[in-house]
C-alpha cells in the first residue's frame, strides 16, 4: 500500500489560516482568466477530474459544474475535513475528497481526463515523483496543468522573489525544469481584487514575513495587486 503521506508539503497559510486564505481565493483572478483558459484548452464535461492538494476544496465546485466526477486529494487532516463540509454545505454529489499526496494517489490507473494543482507540491525540481504519479492515474489524451507564480512580472511576484531573496535566474531555472519534463508553459496576467483595505492586508499578512509586510502595507495603495501566473500543462500521449 502506498504511503498516503509522502511527499506531503506543509502549507502553513491555508493549514493555519484558511478563513483569511478563503479570501485570498475569493480576490484571486476577478476576471476569470485562468478558469476560462482551462476550460478552453482542455475542458472536462463528463470526464474524471483530479484536484492535487486541493485543501479546503475551495476549487471543487468549478470543476464540479460540468465534470462526472471531481475527485480532491489532500493530506492536511484539518483542511481535508473542511473540504468535505463544503461539499455537503454546497451539495455536491459528484465530489470526493480522498486522504492522500502527489506522490501517493489512491485512485486505479488510466481514470482521470484532467489533473490539476495550485501552489501545491510541484515547485519545479524534486517533484518528479509527483509528476510520475499523476500520470499513472491519467487516461491517454488526459492533461495535467499546474498553477505557480510568476517571478518576473507582475507586482505580488516581485514580492515573493524580494522577500525570499531568490536569485534572478530562479523563474529561468524553473520554466527550463518544466520544458526539460514536455511541458508547455501558458503565461496569464491577472490580478488579486479585494473589496475592502482589510481583507487585502489579512491576506497580505499571511503571505509574507512582517518586514516585507510592513514595507507592502506602507508602499502599496488601493484595493487591486497585479499578478502573474505561470501555467504549465501536459498531455499524456
Amino acid at each position: 500500500m502506498k504511503n498516503l503521506n509522502a511527499g506531503a508539503h506543509a502549507s502553513p497559510n491555508i493549514q493555519t489560516d484558511s478563513d483569511i486564505y478563503e479570501l485570498e481565493n475569493r480576490a484571486c483572478d476577478p476576471d476569470h482568466k485562468i478558469e476560462s483558459f482551462l476550460e478552453t484548452k482542455f475542458g472536462w464535461e463528463t470526464g474524471n477530474v483530479l484536484d492535487i492538494g486541493c485543501g479546503t476544496g475551495f476549487h471543487l465546485p468549478f470543476f464540479a459544474k460540468k465534470a462526472n466526477h471531481v475527485f480532491g486529494v489532500e493530506p492536511h487532516d484539518d483542511s481535508r475535513i473542511k473540504g468535505m463540509k463544503r461539499l455537503v454545505d454546497e451539495n455536491l454529489k459528484n465530489v470526493s475528497i480522498l486522504k492522500g499526496t502527489a506522490e501517493a494517489i489512491s485512485l486505479e490507473d488510466d481514470l482521470i481526463d484532467f489533473a490539476y494543482a495550485r501552489f501545491a507540491y510541484f515547485w519545479g525540481a524534486g517533484c518528479e515523483k509527483g509528476i510520475e504519479e499523476v500520470f499513472r492515474v491519467l487516461k491517454q489524451g488526459g492533461s495535467f496543468a499546474m498553477i505557480d507564480n510568476n517571478l518576473e512580472r507582475g507586482t505580488f511576484g516581485n514580492w515573493v522573489k524580494r522577500s525570499f531573496n531568490f536569485s534572478n535566474s530562479k523563474q529561468s531555472e524553473t520554466d527550463e525544469f518544466w520544458k526539460n519534463q514536455g511541458f508547455e508553459l501558458k503565461v496569464i496576467d491577472s490580478a488579486w481584487e479585494f473589496t475592502n483595505r482589510e481583507d487585502l492586508e489579512s491576506v497580505l499578512k499571511i503571505e509574507f514575513p512582517a518586514k516585507i509586510y510592513d514595507e507592502i502595507i506602507k508602499e502599496h495603495k488601493g484595493l487591486v495587486i497585479d499578478y502573474t501566473f505561470n501555467l504549465y500543462f501536459k498531455s499524456k500521449v
